[in-house]
């Protein structure tokens, strides 16, 4: 659901800051937006619990 709204939203707020502020600025906020996402990924703790293999 929230990536529809990141879909719908995010093109809009690029196309908004393209006209307002021009290419490197659309840019940058982009490259912020998937650094931040990187990062939280990164970070995120692992989840997968591995049992040892039966000999």
């Amino acid at each position: 659901m929230m990536s529809d709204v990141g879909s719908i939203i995010g093109p809009l707020v690029g196309g908004l800051l393209l006209d307002a502020a021009g290419f490197p600025v659309a840019f940058a906020a982009g490259f912020v937006v998937s650094a931040l996402a990187l990062v939280l990924a990164m970070r995120m703790p692992e989840t997968l619990v591995r049992r040892e293999a039966a000999a």
